[in-house]
């Protein structure tokens, strides 16, 4: 090949490779359109959206049929229709369309709209993993965790997990922290990390790390007993509805651990565990209750609506937030 063809070869790669470049980049009427729509989703002006998403996806959008998809499965100016959310999730997964193959692993993964399949949710799931969505890197470690569709595997799982978690995924890092706390050969180093991981994911607002987080304060787990991070933390998980909290924090108020004894906040906080799913709670519920006036027992059962309806408001936030980051 002389100079001159080669010279000619490579023009002709540059200018296919920009003539892909600009016909992958929506044109910016298009680009406009799918902005007015994502945010119009984001202000619950859903008619608005299916107005101008609708048509886009129809010409084969991968982020508007994704956007549709979403639509669909929470019956969002729509009714509620988890085969039509599929289907839309399917054809943006099919151009790669890497939160499009995350859905697509979810509604496999719990048979929204479509049979259940493990095997199924986990090629899609790792189809988005290995474009690194963190989401994606998340779930296929629950799989392997549980065994879902893979071999069971705690180490793949952790692998994945620390994929997701070092993109600051919080979900992932109390995941991986679990896995290594009481699925792993444990060592000082690994609890170290394990401690630092629910530090992270309990920053972030994840329920589950902050009791576990508190535990291992208040129990001494790689951590110097620490009773004033232990009722903070576990408080934290209380009021985003973590029944297990709940009950140790009515158990630090009963026995005066690190905290002033308090019948009335221990029968509180055991109530709210009882209410939210502990059964087990409910014999030290009733013992509390024993040792309080009626004075008391009025004033306390007021809180506990109180503090009820403020739990049930704050589970009802986060699916909402989640949703709505997943429309790109």
């Amino acid at each position: 090949m002389t100079t001159a063809t080669r010279r000619f070869f490579k023009l002709c790669c540059v200018f296919m490779a920009s003539a892909f470049l600009i016909a992958a980049a929506p044109p910016p009427a298009q680009a406009d359109k799918l902005e007015e729509g994502r945010a119009a989703i984001g202000a619950g002006d859903y008619a608005r959206a299916l107005e101008l998403l609708a048509p886009l996806a129809d010409s084969g959008d991968a982020v508007a049929q994704n956007a549709m998809g979403v639509l669909y499965v929470q019956g969002w100016g729509v009714a509620a229709d988890p085969k039509r959310a599929v289907r839309w999730f399917r054809k943006a997964a099919e151009q790669g369309h890497v939160v499009a193959q995350w859905q697509m692993g979810r509604m496999y993964s719990k048979g929204w709209g479509c049979s259940q399949n493990y095997r199924k949710a986990a090629e899609y799931y790792k189809a988005a993993a290995e474009q690194g969505d963190a989401d994606a890197q998340n779930s296929l470690g629950l799989m392997y965790y549980f065994g879902q569709g893979v071999r069971q595997s705690y180490s793949e799982a952790a692998r994945w997990y620390r994929k997701a978690a070092v993109q600051g995924h919080a979900l992932a890092q109390f995941n991986l922290a679990e896995t290594l706390e009481f699925h792993t050969e444990t060592n000082e180093e690994v609890i170290a990390e394990a401690l630092h991981l629910y530090i992270e994911a309990a920053e972030q607002g994840i329920a589950q790390a902050q009791n576990n987080l508190a535990t291992m304060y208040r129990t001494g787990k790689g951590i110097p007993v620490n009773y004033a991070g232990a009722e903070k933390w576990y408080f934290e998980a209380a009021m985003r509805g973590h029944a297990n909290a709940q009950n140790s924090l009515g158990a630090m108020y009963g026995r005066g651990d690190g905290v002033p004894q308090d019948h009335s906040e221990a029968f509180v906080w055991f109530s709210l565990a009882v209410i939210f799913g502990q059964e087990r709670a409910a014999s030290n519920r009733d013992y509390a209750r024993s040792k309080l006036s009626s004075n008391d027992l009025a004033a306390a059962t007021q809180r506990i609506k109180t503090l009820s309806n403020e739990i049930h408001q704050n589970k009802a936030i986060q699916p909402t937030r989640v949703v709505i980051s997943k429309l790109n």
